[in-house]
């Protein structure tokens, strides 16, 4: 999959996580408000995913990645790394 037409949020972190813990590869904007309501995207990931959302609702889908990792653009590029957030 290609980055086009993504803008890309480096972090230091892998991604949003769920619940549990997981890195999820893809995120709604739906299930991101439900997951923020909830508490689970919370603290410094609330600013990060907020800007997700006002990409995905300008149509750009947003990847959030952690910028500390070597090759995580590259990576990021073929989708191997961190959550996509798309507008809906």
């Amino acid at each position: 999959s290609s980055m086009d037409g993504y803008a890309v949020r480096a972090a230091d972190v892998a991604g949003v996580r769920d619940g549990s813990g997981e890195v999820l590869p893809r995120l709604s904007a739906s299930e991101a408000r439900r997951l923020m309501a909830q508490g689970i995207i919370a603290g410094g990931m609330l600013p990060k995913v907020e800007a997700g959302l006002r990409a995905a609702a300008a149509g750009v889908p947003c990847r959030i990645l952690d910028g500390r990792r070597a090759q995580a653009l590259s990576q990021a590029t073929r989708g191997l790394v961190g959550t996509v957030i798309e507008g809906g």
